[in-house]
């Protein structure tokens, strides 16, 4: 998605209105957290499995692929944290096949927030494989990430087996009625996932016009009864 899409997007919803639509979706986090913590320290805390580091924000600090590394690194082998906030981190494919790598063995982490960073189809792919055999993770959030049709599809192939997943945000990407067609269709024998979000998905046309879609909240218990 190019920079002046994303900001497009991003002036579209002032900052209330995006907590409030987190606080609807994540009841249970509607309180944000306290004093963060510098990348560094966290990664200390992980590798020594701090009993009182369960909830950990490390959001809008940049810290790239590189700090998403040296994150996952640090949860391979963690049995406390239960909840990780990574939004607006400038967090690629590279990082977010990292992050994969220490989702498969992880059986810990509960959410992992993921919003505003730029995975593309290719990090969305490499967590979906992931996602075949994590048995933790129930929330996830991939909004605003420049995943795209192709992006959606190897996420509803890697969730139609996966047993633990029960919330799946999508909003703000680039996912057009191929990619809710995917979901759709690949995820009606899911019996776990109870709520796919995908409202408010964007993509740039060749003539750089701005295109939104205002999907409806797609609930997989009615799946089944979509026509694709």
């Amino acid at each position: 998605m190019p920079h002046s899409l994303r900001n497009a997007l991003r002036q579209r919803a002032s900052p209330a209105c995006l907590l409030m639509a987190y606080g609807a979706h994540f009841p249970h986090t509607t309180v944000m957290p306290g004093a963060r913590i510098s990348l560094g320290e966290a990664v200390h805390r992980l590798r020594n499995n701090d009993p009182s580091l369960v909830l950990l924000t490390l959001s809008h600090q940049t810290i790239g692929d590189e700090g998403a590394g040296r994150l996952a690194d640090a949860l391979r082998g963690n049995t406390v944290l239960e909840a990780l906030w990574l939004k607006g981190n400038a967090i690629g494919a590279r990082g977010a096949r990292l992050l994969a790598g220490a989702l498969r063995g992880n059986t810990t982490l509960q959410q992992l927030d993921l919003w505003g960073n730029t995975m593309g189809d290719e990090g969305a792919g490499l967590l979906a494989d992931a996602l075949r055999v994590n048995t933790a993770l129930q929330h996830l959030d991939l909004s605003l990430n420049e995943i795209g049709d192709e992006g959606a599809r190897r996420l509803a192939e890697g969730l139609r087996v996966n047993t633990a997943l029960k919330k799946l945000y999508l909003s703000a990407n680039n996912i057009q009625d191929e990619g809710v067609k995917y979901l759709a269709y690949r995820l009606c024998c899911n019996i776990t996932l109870q709520t796919v979000q995908l409202s408010v998905c964007v993509w740039a046309g060749e003539d750089g016009s701005i295109h939104w879609r205002n999907h409806s909240t797609v609930f997989v218990l009615f799946l089944p009864l979509i026509s694709v």
